[in-house]
Parts: structure tokens; C-alpha cells; sequence
């Protein structure tokens, strides 16, 4: 009875342990989102709450000096600036006392022409900044698109073509919309001063749209009251985005009213399937982008003049190819031909180039894509897709700095798509700006469906690339890590990364027992599939890590005549050098080794650039040396 009390007694201390851990974790992540909004007298009282669970914790105390020294410095900030307009109003009164004083005339003069300016000033200013929420649509059936997002999706493509206008990119209002308990003031502090909202609602017949937009004191500043007839739901849109151009007063000239207008077909059933494809797609998934590609073609079907419906199937397809799916020679193929088709039936339209240029990075055809994508941005300076395509290009060549340029422009359209936050991350990585790199790791990690997950599987890669980010984060990685690992004990994948942090992080008698368990289970499947050449490059890094490097550089020459075409299998023999080639007393490098980690980087980046590959921790030795980026350069081209 004794020993079954003390069982219960200890199984309920480890229960409450991890309570307390998974309590803390949630806390920093509460803690790093407040931070990274400036609310930082939020963040403290998260971590006051946190340090009464746990008041010796290191990382809540390394958040609580970073908050305190933040805020200090803040007030610094303030009363330095408080002090200077001080000195500025005492300069200015001081002036102003020499003066001599204006006639009574004059001033009256002054006043009425201040007012009438006041009457006439636009309610916009001169560079409106733009977000557009989902519209509701209250009451519509569940098995469709919902047709407010659907429409305020193709209301903010249509308000991006006007230069005066800066519109953020939709998808990011769409994440903010579903993350934000206030998404209004989420968009303001992101710099966009002006939130479009509204309903749209189907009664008699007809949709009806009551529209707004508030600035950010909140004040309604226009609105409108829409109603059109169902059958031509395609011009509902059209009609928002006119009124709202024209109280903005737009420029109309270079055909852009003709644009706006432009609907892509006048056939109901085709919309609503192109809308519903659109919908489909957004999400990113596999299963969803096969049944984008479905209602695509069901809207090619009951309208063959469709372009965008064209377009919208042949992204399904490089969606496809871009995120490894399905790279069979005839999505390829199809993708043009779909491409083609739509050129034809609108020569004009500037995302056929977007997505013709897409097509030709897959295929390494660069300088076409660059070519395609620099006309797009002439037009369309702010055009995130095609800021983004313009950036991805510039990092597969290497060309970290010109990739980093593009890619800001289009953060500053679509600061929270999680496609665009990597690259970011990445190209910030590969310049050496870790810090940054972390930054927008943080707002994707706000996004990841699983932050676990994306802690042990992406934001690990930036952590073991840099001192600083280990010290501040090396215990949440090595948390995520563990966890994965114990929710999925057969993920060697998972296993090995626990081992990689554990073992960067200098803990290294805890990284052996993973390694070890990897090295039994793999040793166990080499016996059942001896030809198995992933397998036997698992082994082999496992080895490595175990500091067996003879027994590991065994198992990789077997490897290699079975996985020469296998681009895992390639990458995998670099990180295996990577790793060796610097492991030597004294920190010299080994030549030969640093020669063959070179040679299966370059065959793997021929067969398929992967920019999580290259990040790999595995690879950080080779990635300081000069050789790396030269590796690259030659082989993108």
C-alpha cells in the first residue's frame, strides 16, 4: 500500500512538473508575441505571472532583462525626445517674439483661406494604406466559398492596380482576420492606416453589399450600400472597387478604369466555381489544391474564355512542383499549354507572366523568369507574387542581397504569409543576420498550425546557426525537440534533430541516447532491406554524431552507387563531410573531406535546390566557407 501511495504520489509530481513546463512554454510564446508588438507592458506582466510558477526558469529570466532593458531604454527614448521639443517650442518662442506682428488684414486673409482649404482637402491623403477584412456573408450554406471573403479577395486584387493605393496583400488580411482578437488595430500598427470592412447578404434575388472604411482613430471615413442582381455577381466587386477608387480619387488614365471592370467572364456558374478554386487553393495543401484544380476545370468547362480560370489551374499544377507533390514532366507540360491559352485570351494580363515566370525558375531557366518578372514590377511595383517569385529567383542564384530587397517590398504588401516568412528567414540567414532570420521565425511561428512542430522542424535550423539565438532559445528548441520525439518515437527524423540541438547546445552524454537508439533501429532495417541507401545514410550521420567516423564514412561508400540519382541521399553525404571536415584538434579543416562535401552539394543542388536542406545544421561548416556560395552561384546557373 505504501509503495502503490508513493507511485500515485510520484506519477502526480510529474504531472504537475509538466503542467508547470507546458504553463511556462505558453507563456513565452504570450511573452515574444507582446514583445514583438511593442507591448511591452503586457510582456512584463506575462512574465511576472510566469516567474510566480517558476521564478528560477532561465529563459523567463532572460525575457525579463530584455523587457526591463527595452522599456528603460523606451523612456530614454521618450524623454530625450520630450527634451529636444522642448528646446525646439523655447527656439520657436523666442523667434517668434522678435517678429514683427501681422497686420489684422493679412490674418483674416490667412484664416479664410486655411478654411477654405480645410472644405476642399480630400478625405484621403495622398498615399492611402489599404487593409481589406473578409466580408461577412450571415446565413450562407457551408458547402460553397464564402462569398464575402471571395468577394473582398477580388475587390483588394482590383484596388492593388492604383499606384496612389498601397493594398495589403489578402491572404495576410485573411490570417490576420482569423489570428487577431482586434485585426483592425493588428493592420494599423503594420502601417495600414485605412480598414475596409462589410457584409455581404443575398435577399430577393439580388447580393447586397453595405461596405466601409475606418481609419485608425476608428472613424468611418466612406461607405456604400450595394445591391446587384445574382445572375451578375461578377460585377459586384467591380462596382465596390469603383466607388471606393473614385472617393480615393484615383487616377483612371492607362486604361485602368477598363481594368477594373475587367470581370473575366459574364457567366455565373463559372465565377462561382473559379471563386470556389481560389478559396481551395489559399489553403496550401495538397488535398485542397487537387480540388482547386477540379473546380478550375469545372469553370473551364462552363466558360472556355475564362483566363483566370486558366490561370488559377495552372498554379494548382506549379504548386505542385514548387512544393514537391507531383514534378511529373506533364505538369510541366500542362502548366504552359494552360498558360498559353490564357495569354491568348487576355494578352494583358500581367498574372499569366507571374505564373509564366514561376514555370521557368522550376525549369532553371533564370534570366527568362527575372526578364518576365522585372516587366511585371514596372507596371505593378508592389505586386507581392511577383516580389516574392522575383526573391525566390535571387536565392536560388545566390544573390542573398538582391533576394532580400524583393522580398522586403513584398513584406511590406503581405507581411504575414508563412511562404514568404521563410524565404525571409532564409535569405536573412544566409547573409549572416541571424537576429532577423529569428524575427520573421517568430511571426511564422504566430501562424504555424502546429508550433511544436515548426519549433523542431524549421526554427531549429537558425538557433544552431548562431551563439546568441542558443542562448535565448536553445532550451524551447531542445523542448520542442523532446516532445516531438516522444509523441512519435519511430520519426528518426525527429530523433536525429533532438540529438543535433542537444548536442550543439554542448549536452553531449543526453544527444548519445537518441543517436543510439537510431543507430540500433537502423542497423535493424539494413538487416531486412541491405539495399536501402537513405538508410544507410541515416546510419551514417548517426555514426558521425556518435563520433564513429571511419564506421560512418563505411556505411556512406556503400550508399553512395545505390543513391546517386537520390537527392536526399546526395545531401545527406555533404552534411556527413560538413560534419567531419571540421572536427579535427586545433579546428583545421580537412581538405579532402571539406572536397567531397563540396562535390555531393553540387550534385544535389543540380537535381533539386532545397533551401531547408542547405540550412541544415549539419551543413554549417561548410556554409562559412567561401566555396559554398561559389557552389551555388555555378550551379543555379
Amino acid at each position: 500500500e505504501r509503495k502503490r501511495r508513493e507511485e500515485e504520489e510520484e506519477k502526480r509530481r510529474k504531472q504537475e512538473a509538466k503542467e508547470r513546463k507546458e504553463k511556462i512554454y505558453a507563456a513565452i510564446e504570450t511573452i515574444r508575441t507582446h514583445y514583438t508588438n511593442g507591448e511591452l507592458e503586457a510582456a512584463q506582466a506575462e512574465i511576472d505571472r510566469a516567474l510566480e510558477i517558476d521564478p528560477s526558469h532561465e529563459d523567463l529570466l532572460v525575457w525579463d532583462r530584455r523587457v526591463k532593458e527595452t522599456h528603460q531604454k523606451k523612456i530614454r527614448d521618450e524623454e530625450a525626445a520630450l527634451a529636444r521639443e522642448e528646446e525646439r517650442a523655447k527656439r520657436r518662442r523666442q523667434q517668434q517674439s522678435k517678429k514683427i506682428k501681422i497686420a489684422a488684414a493679412v490674418a483674416v486673409v490667412a484664416i479664410i483661406a486655411f478654411l477654405l482649404y480645410q472644405f476642399q482637402k480630400d478625405i484621403f491623403p495622398q498615399q492611402v494604406y489599404l487593409a481589406i477584412q473578409p466580408f461577412s456573408s450571415p446565413g450562407q450554406q457551408a458547402d460553397s466559398a464564402p462569398i464575402g471573403v471571395s468577394i473582398a479577395r477580388e475587390v483588394a486584387a482590383k484596388m492593388s492596380l492604383f499606384p496612389k493605393i498601397t493594398v495589403m496583400d489578402f491572404s495576410s488580411s485573411v490570417t490576420i482576420s482569423n489570428k487577431q482578437q482586434n485585426p483592425s488595430s493588428a493592420m494599423n500598427k503594420l502601417g495600414y492606416g485605412y480598414i475596409l470592412s462589410g457584409t455581404v447578404t443575398t435577399t430577393g434575388g439580388m447580393y447586397v453589399a453595405d461596405v466601409k472604411v475606418v481609419d485608425s482613430a476608428n472613424t468611418e471615413v466612406w461607405s456604400s450600400h450595394i445591391e446587384q442582381p445574382a445572375s451578375t455577381l461578377m460585377a459586384l466587386p467591380e462596382e465596390i472597387a469603383f466607388q471606393l477608387a473614385e472617393a480615393i480619387d484615383v487616377d483612371f488614365s492607362n486604361g485602368k478604369a477598363a481594368m477594373l471592370k475587367r470581370s473575366g467572364t459574364s457567366n455565373l456558374n463559372a465565377y462561382l466555381l473559379y471563386l470556389n478554386g481560389i478559396e481551395k487553393l489559399e489553403a496550401r495543401t495538397q488535398g485542397e489544391a487537387r480540388q482547386a484544380y477540379e473546380y478550375f476545370h469545372q469553370a473551364i468547362a462552363a466558360d472556355s474564355r475564362f483566363a483566370d480560370a486558366y490561370i488559377g489551374a495552372a498554379s494548382v499544377l506549379l504548386m505542385n512542383i514548387e512544393k514537391r507533390w507531383n514534378r511529373a514532366d506533364s505538369n510541366y507540360t500542362l502548366s504552359s499549354q494552360l498558360l498559353e491559352q490564357a495569354r491568348k485570351l487576355q494578352p494583358n494580363l500581367q498574372r499569366v507572366n507571374i505564373e509564366k515566370a514561376r514555370l521557368l525558375a522550376s525549369q532553371k531557366k533564370f534570366n527568362d523568369a527575372i526578364k518576365l518578372l522585372d516587366g511585371v514590377l514596372q507596371q505593378m511595383p508592389r505586386n507581392s507574387a511577383a516580389l516574392l517569385a522575383r526573391g525566390s529567383v535571387s536565392l536560388q542564384l545566390g544573390n542573398y542581397e538582391d533576394a532580400l530587397t524583393n522580398l522586403v517590398k513584398a513584406y511590406e504588401v503581405n507581411p504575414r504569409d508563412l511562404d514568404l516568412l521563410e524565404l525571409l528567414s532564409a535569405a536573412s540567414a544566409f547573409k549572416g543576420k541571424f537576429s532577423e532570420a529569428m524575427k520573421y521565425n517568430e511571426f511564422a511561428l504566430s501562424l504555424a498550425e502546429d508550433s511544436t512542430r515548426y519549433l523542431g522542424e524549421r526554427v531549429i535550423n537558425i538557433v544552431m546557426a548562431d551563439a546568441d539565438l542558443q542562448l535565448v532559445s536553445g532550451r524551447r528548441i531542445i523542448a520542442a525537440c523532446e516532445e516531438l520525439s516522444r509523441e512519435e518515437p519511430r520519426n528518426l527524423a525527429a530523433l536525429y534533430r533532438y540529438a543535433q540541438i542537444l548536442q550543439v547546445m554542448g549536452k553531449i552524454p543526453e544527444a548519445n541516447q537518441p543517436l543510439f537508439s537510431m543507430r540500433s533501429v537502423l542497423q535493424n532495417q539494413l538487416i531486412y532491406s541491405p539495399r536501402n541507401a537513405g538508410a544507410m545514410m541515416d546510419l551514417a550521420l548517426t555514426l558521425t554524431r556518435l563520433g564513429s567516423f571511419p564506421e560512418g564514412l563505411d556505411m556512406a561508400r556503400r550508399a553512395i552507387p545505390l543513391g546517386r540519382r537520390d537527392v536526399s541521399v546526395l545531401y545527406k553525404l555533404a552534411k556527413m563531410y560538413s560534419i567531419q571536415m571540421a572536427s579535427h584538434k586545433g579546428g583545421k579543416i580537412d581538405a579532402g573531406k571539406k572536397s567531397e562535401a563540396l562535390k555531393y552539394l553540387k550534385e544535389a543542388i543540380a537535381l533539386d535546390y532545397r533551401v531547408e536542406e542547405l540550412l541544415d545544421g549539419d551543413l554549417y561548416n561548410i556554409r562559412t566557407q567561401p566555396e559554398f556560395l561559389t557552389t551555388i552561384q555555378l550551379q543555379s546557373k
